[in-house]
């Protein structure tokens, strides 16, 4: 069943242990409050996450509920945050159990380690360790997808860790929060207590900026192409968001005949998953188009599709670039590209 759909899949969170899926408590995998938490529990534990790689597509990651559970799957009884190893470019999206286990946060701004998230189970009773984990994830979530949900902090579900956790308007920390853990998703339901604060204040902000937000700053285009010739074309994007995608996605030139409607294409050697937040991207193509072109003139666009081939086509899989061109939008609706170019001639 996850094969087959993986296409709609977007990463698929560990669940199955303990009330809520966070895999704290346990009646049969050992509670982390109270204990007892044995060495088996660890290794059932374990176990179970391997299966979940197991089974769950190659190409999509696997969450966990906070980060010492993804160091003892990989490190054993030697899991020590202060030997916490982060994803490296070198090691990421290779569909190994390091670059597939990501990390989601049910507890996002509920007070300085947000509720147990960044404890550390290497010695009995559990200590927290925010000066190392936090600073692993904020590396990891470079490469990993990253989501969760705020809570409230307090014993009776009040916010206890105002105004750390408000917007930063109002001298809080929540869109620093956020960025720096490359957050893609944000649970709007729960908890109103912390995020409720952020309504007609940064929520919008917050709206824009999850996940990816890919910008065209420049674009240069020829005017006239011929068949036979070297086409040279460069786009100049940043990302604006807080992450960039973390499940593959195409890069597409598509030139569309203007009177014919008929569509040529060409795959670009390019990798959304690396277009990293803040940083500018240069795509630089100097080849001939793949096919030949009749003579005529052509509107120019980048695709940036999902690569799936049952979702390829599908207008809401695809990628909006957040720029404009003379106060209009370069997305179009009914294709699912973005327009870079109004008329090209074709010789």
């Amino acid at each position: 069943m996850l094969t087959k759909n993986k296409d709609v899949i977007a990463v698929v969170q560990m669940g199955l242990i303990g009330p809520w899926g966070e895999q704290f408590y346990s009646d049969h995998f050992g509670d982390l409050e109270h204990g007892p938490v044995t060495d088996q529990h660890w290794l059932d534990r374990s176990q179970v996450i391997n299966k979940l790689l197991e089974v769950v597509p190659e190409s999509r990651m696997v969450q966990v509920r906070a980060p010492y559970y993804k160091l003892r799957f990989l490190d054993g009884k030697s899991a020590h945050p202060e030997k916490a190893k982060p994803l490296t470019e070198a090691e990421a999206f290779k569909g190994t159990p390091i670059a597939r286990l990501a990390h989601h946060n049910d507890c996002i701004l509920a007070n300085y380690d947000d509720y147990w998230t960044y404890n550390s189970f290497h010695e009995w009773p559990a200590v927290s360790d925010t000066l190392n984990l936090k600073p692993y994830i904020a590396a990891e979530t470079k490469f990993l997808v990253f989501g969760g949900e705020t809570c409230p902090g307090g014993p009776n579900g009040e916010d206890v860790y105002s105004p750390q956790n408000d917007c930063e308007s109002e001298g809080g920390q929540a869109q620093h929060y956020l960025k720096r853990f490359h957050t893609s998703f944000l649970n709007t339901s729960w908890s109103g207590v912390v995020n409720g604060d952020w309504t007609n204040k940064c929520i919008d902000e917050i709206k824009r900026n999850l996940g990816y937000r890919f910008v065209l700053k420049r674009g240069v285009y020829p005017s006239v192409i011929r068949n036979g010739e070297k086409i040279d074309i460069q786009l100049d994007l940043i990302n604006d968001g807080y992450a960039s995608t973390y499940n593959n996605r195409l890069v597409e030139l598509v030139l569309r005949n203007i009177e014919s409607k008929k569509v040529y294409k060409m795959k670009i050697d390019a990798d959304p998953r690396y277009w990293f937040s803040d940083e500018l991207q240069t795509i630089k193509l100097n080849s001939e188009w793949p096919e030949e072109l009749p003579i005529g003139l052509y509107e120019l666009f980048i695709n940036l599709p999902d690569q799936e081939p049952s979702i390829y086509e599908r207008t809401e899989y695809a990628i909006r670039l957040a720029s404009t061109y003379e106060s209009k939008s370069l997305w179009d609706a009914a294709t699912g590209w973005n327009r870079l170019v109004s008329s090209i001639k074709v010789e």
